[in-house]
């Protein structure tokens, strides 16, 4: 998606980073942010399987910082990136570390509810696709 406002002009980062809930990590994820018509930055959550209302539904944040809050989950970036730019949110090398975890630490069913109750609407990943959801979703 962030490609797709970069084409429309529209200023966006993709960031990949932790989701926390009260202090306590619920998996990893990636998200975009954009800046609006008007010049206000909102976060954009790909996931969700209805898009919210255009630009109600869409958080206030500010570009400079490297976490957002929606409801109670924080969006913690660690790396943000688009086209010719990259930039990293501590020296601790995090990136690197993401790409070598596990997929189940990553993607997790604690992550996905949170973020449904926080956007107030049903996320992707959890809906029923039959017996191989249910596998995905076992741990």
């Amino acid at each position: 998606f962030v490609t797709l406002f970069l084409m429309k002009k529209w200023q966006s980062w993709m960031c990949i980073g932790a989701v926390l809930q009260d202090g306590n990590l619920l998996g990893y994820h990636g998200w975009g942010i954009f800046e609006e018509i008007d010049g206000i930055w909102g976060l954009y959550e790909a996931t969700l399987s209805i898009p919210p209302m255009y630009p109600e539904g869409y958080p206030e944040i500010d570009p400079d910082d490297t976490e957002w809050k929606v409801g109670d989950v924080t969006y913690q970036a660690f790396a943000k990136f688009k086209r010719k730019e990259y930039y990293e949110s501590s020296e601790e090398e995090m990136f690197a570390q993401y790409l070598n975890l596990r997929f189940k630490i990553k993607e997790t069913r604690k992550k996905y509810e949170a973020l449904q109750r926080a956007w107030h609407t049903p996320v992707k990943p959890l809906k029923k696709l039959g017996i191989l959801s249910k596998l995905r979703w076992r741990c």
